[in-house]
């Protein structure tokens, strides 16, 4: 096969993958993806080295009662401190976190926080946020949705906020 024809091929793949693909969104294929390999993809920030990183989503699953929150808020408390977290995962400087407490009272976080703190040097308490005004508001709702909107954008203008 002569490399002309090689290089037919390989035009005909890529234009009919970038048709195939086209109107699609987040899916790289054919020159999408060799251009987008050229630029160059810039690595995520990270806010905890290996755990969490600027504009993502991080997602925690387990049974109920086997400590989900427990363990995130220390993750939390901890990037507030600028310490790393769980004692190895690189924080490169403190993050401000806005903690949405969306079941019990404050008195529960509060406690456990209480308790996290006896380990960690340097906690920046303004660098943490502790709303419970959002308990109740339904955010399927448009107006529910407005109302929690507006109470993250007023507290962002007071303290820029990394993590909700």
């Amino acid at each position: 096969m002569s490399e002309t024809t090689v290089d037919h091929l390989i035009e005909e793949y890529e234009r009919q993958s970038s048709n195939w693909m086209e109107g699609t969104k987040g899916v790289l294929t054919g020159r999408g993806l060799t251009d987008a390999i050229e630029k160059g993809a810039s690595d995520p920030i990270a806010l905890i080295e290996g755990f969490l990183y600027k504009d993502s989503v991080l997602m925690v699953y387990a049974d109920s009662g086997v400590g989900k929150s427990t363990v995130v808020l220390n993750a939390m408390v901890q990037a507030c401190s600028g310490n790393p977290v769980f004692g190895g995962l690189h924080v490169d400087k403190p993050i401000t976190v806005y903690w949405i407490l969306g079941e019990r009272t404050p008195s529960e976080p509060l406690s456990r926080m209480k308790r996290m703190l006896l380990g960690i040097d340097g906690f920046l308490p303004y660098r943490f946020l502790l709303d419970y005004e959002m308990q109740g508001i339904d955010i399927l709702d448009p107006v529910g949705q407005e109302k929690a909107i507006n109470i993250l954008k007023l507290a962002n203008q007071v303290n820029p906020i990394d993590v909700v």
